[in-house]
């Protein structure tokens, strides 16, 4: 996806969100906490080189669950009126494979272990009758271990590791009240050429709340695109999630 694209729908989900017409002030009750475990399935898609070993890489079977090996996903949120602080911590390992550049068009397999942490600031810069929306800035967190194997005996294996640091902007909004039916648009973009050259996230999701918390089930993308160190990750991942949220 490029930066245009993802910008347009950032864009396009707050001139559309349809709250910025009735701002009112926010109540400040004190801090809020919201803990919320959660399942991501994603797919993998986009270009994956180790030491110029390798090219397009696609999950090995039609189901996300195929290749995703493990994972273990946590998302925080301390609220006070109008501003948060946000958390997100995402370890996934995936196995992979692809066709490696060049004539022979050589098989080979990947494995790709991720570590991503969030933090990040929101505050609520448009509010109505109907919801509200927040804008967002942080630092997000990518250590990827990644190793190439080309089958056919065509080299040895391949491996490296990165470690980036990429601040972010986004948007979030929040629609419905706090019970019943909902919705949580989210995006962002960052990277800006300063660690990688450009990463986004996209969320949409839709649930409904309790006096306790709320569940919640939608579809979450995350791309990267950056070189360091032999690794060239040009890396798309996308898939559904279920969550449960817990207020504390």
């Amino acid at each position: 996806m490029q930066l245009r694209q993802v910008l347009g729908i950032l864009l396009g989900m707050y001139f559309t969100a349809g709250v910025a017409t009735a701002r009112v002030a926010s109540q400040d009750d004190g801090w809020r906490l919201r803990l919320t475990p959660y399942l991501w399935a994603p797919s993998v898609d986009g270009t994956l080189k180790v030491d110029g070993d390798g090219g397009d890489a696609e999950e090995e079977g039609g189901s996300a669950l195929d290749y995703l090996s493990g994972a273990a996903m946590l998302s925080i949120e301390a609220r006070r009126g109008d501003w948060s602080i946000l958390g997100d911590f995402v370890w996934a390992s995936f196995d992979m494979e692809g066709t490696l550049d060049g004539p022979l068009m050589t098989p080979f397999e990947a494995s790709n272990e991720e570590v991503v942490v969030g933090l990040a600031a929101a505050r609520t810069i448009a509010r109505g009758e109907s919801g509200r929306v927040d804008g967002v800035f942080g630092l997000r967190y990518l250590h990827a271990d990644v190793g190439v194997d080309p089958q056919g005996g065509t080299g040895l294996d391949h491996s490296a590791s990165a470690n980036q640091f990429d601040p972010f902007l986004g948007l979030r909004g929040h629609f419905g009240g706090d019970s019943g039916l909902f919705g949580n648009p989210y995006g962002d973009v960052g990277g800006f050429g300063i660690s990688s050259d450009l990463t986004w996230q996209l969320i949409a999701g839709s649930g409904w709340a309790w006096d306790w918390g709320d569940v919640q089930l939608g579809w979450r993308a995350i791309g990267y695109d950056f070189e360091d160190g032999g690794l060239l990750y040009d890396l798309t991942a996308s898939g559904p999630f279920l969550a449960v949220s817990f207020q504390l």
